[in-house]
C-alpha cells in the first residue's frame, strides 16, 4: 500500500513571513506585529494569539528581548548582567 503524502496546509500569514521575520528581528512584540499585519487583511480581524501560533509553529524566534522581560535580568552596580 502506498504511503500517503500530506500537503502542508498554507497559513494566511505565509505570504508575509519575510515581514514577520523582519519585525521579530527589530524586537517587536506580538501585539505590534499584529497591528502591522492588520493593514494586509483589511476588514478581517486577526488576533495576537493567531500571530503567536504562526510564529511558534514555524520556528520563528527573536532573541532581542530574551531574558529582559519581567525583570529577569538585572544589572549590578558595575553594570554586569546576571541571570536570576
Amino acid at each position: 500500500m502506498a504511503k500517503k503524502i500530506y500537503k502542508r496546509r498554507r497559513s494566511r500569514f505565509d505570504p508575509y513571513r519575510g515581514e514577520i521575520e523582519h519585525l521579530l528581528a527589530a524586537g517587536c512584540t506580538t501585539g505590534q506585529i499584529t497591528d502591522a499585519m492588520q493593514i494586509h487583511f483589511g476588514e478581517t480581524y486577526i488576533t495576537d494569539s493567531s500571530v503567536y501560533y504562526y510564529i511558534r509553529t514555524n520556528g520563528l524566534k527573536t532573541t532581542v528581548t530574551k531574558g529582559a522581560r519581567d525583570g529577569r535580568v538585572r544589572t549590578d552596580a558595575d553594570n554586569h548582567q546576571r541571570r536570576l
